[in-house]
């Protein structure tokens, strides 16, 4: 009878340890995810205010450092991918190929014969085309991952929403699209 006593109680005493672990598991994920959705909003709007039509695409580092950031945030999707969610959507390609268009590079991005916006010094009017309609899908997924708050994160967004998000905004920016905008580009 006291062999039982002391089973039982060692089990609860388990049993507690083990809900303490998984609840400590889970806060640190969910402090982990509002960690990333803070960054990847800040990432946005970093790249909104270097894309910002109203600075007139003349300062070519503005246009630079855009590429730079849209580069992280690739490396942010694809590091919290890997170690903290993956449920989470991650395709780098997607992001590079954003990130080629305003390089000084040019090649071909899945077939589509593209020249990078800096390539010749020189932003023409169809750069700025495509350089407005790339702030504006940023902004638009940048107000999609608002919560009532503007201007801020909705750190309650689930990781689908997220998916959802970029999935549309990828479908979009997507170069085997009849309309993607990478055609601004090919008639350079």
């Amino acid at each position: 009878m006291v062999r039982k006593h002391w089973l039982t109680i060692l089990l609860v005493v388990l049993l507690c340890i083990s809900i303490g672990i998984h609840a400590y598991y889970i806060s640190k994920q969910s402090e982990k995810k509002a960690d990333f959705l803070s960054r990847v909003y800040g990432s946005l709007q970093n790249i909104n205010t270097l894309l910002d039509p109203a600075a007139g695409y003349e300062n070519a580092d503005s246009i630079i450092r855009a590429e730079t950031e849209i580069r992280r945030l690739g490396d942010l999707f694809f590091y919290y991918h890997l170690y903290v969610d993956d449920r989470l959507y991650w395709n780098q390609m997607s992001f590079d190929q954003l990130a080629f268009t305003l390089s000084s590079k040019s090649g071909n991005l899945d077939g589509l014969r593209i020249s990078g916006i800096l390539e010749d010094g020189v932003i023409s009017d169809a750069e700025k085309n495509y350089l407005r309609a790339l702030y504006d899908d940023f902004q638009s997924l940048m107000k999609e991952m608002e919560g009532e708050k503007p201007n801020q994160a909705d750190l309650s967004v689930s990781i689908g929403q997220i998916n959802q998000y970029f999935d549309a905004f990828f479908s979009r920016w997507n170069t085997r699209s009849a309309d993607t905008p990478f055609n601004i580009l090919m008639s350079e």
